[in-house]
């Protein structure tokens, strides 16, 4: 790939775009290039579930990567690339080169998503500017698999207990969970 200098876009660098886009209204960006055991199956539900409206584009920040270069062409998806490994950068890029995007979704290459994942974040989003005291400028979904929040989604669900008698911890930590260790754990939750 020949890489092309980026104008002073909040950052400066090298990147090269694989430009596959439609000039749609909802972009997501999904940031990829160290985790390829999780590709077939990250991007299995990511084609199912993104809906046809959508721009995507594959950024690797710091690599280039020809399988997820692949990826992108199979799905009719952009891909970046940057020379140095720069998130901000990679992603700037990637808002840079989707100029009619209002609503901008980023994912990493190890998030699973669900069934209406987007639609119900995109309404929430709405709903929430719409009724909120504050002046609402982004809006995240709780990960149910970290330190912290898998306590509050279990807590929610009402499986605290079963969780605990299977597991043996409920615990909130900057350490590692049996979910970010042991499978069936992280299937649990």
């Amino acid at each position: 790939m020949k890489y092309r200098e980026s104008d002073k876009y909040q950052f400066e660098g090298k990147y090269f775009f694989d430009d596959r886009s439609e000039g749609g209204d909802k972009l997501l960006i999904i940031v990829a290039g160290y985790k390829s055991e999780l590709w077939d199956v990250v991007f299995e539900r990511i084609e199912n579930f993104t809906p046809s409206d959508f721009d995507v584009c594959i950024v690797s920040p710091g690599l280039e990567n020809e399988e997820l270069s692949s990826i992108a062409e199979g799905n009719d998806w952009s891909y970046i690339s940057t020379e140095e490994n720069k998130l901000a950068l990679a992603q700037n890029m990637a808002i840079k080169q989707h100029p009619e995007a209002d609503y901008i979704f980023k994912l990493d290459e190890d998030i699973f998503i669900g069934k209406e994942y987007f639609q119900q974040l995109l309404s929430d989003y709405k709903e929430a500017k719409k009724n909120s005291r504050y002046k609402v400028g982004y809006f995240a979904p709780m990960l149910n698999v970290n330190g912290f929040s898998y306590t509050f989604f279990l807590d929610e669900i009402g499986e605290r207990e079963s969780y605990m008698d299977e597991f043996g911890e409920f615990v909130s930590t900057m350490g590692e969970i049996s979910a970010s260790k042991d499978s069936g754990a992280a299937e649990f939750i």
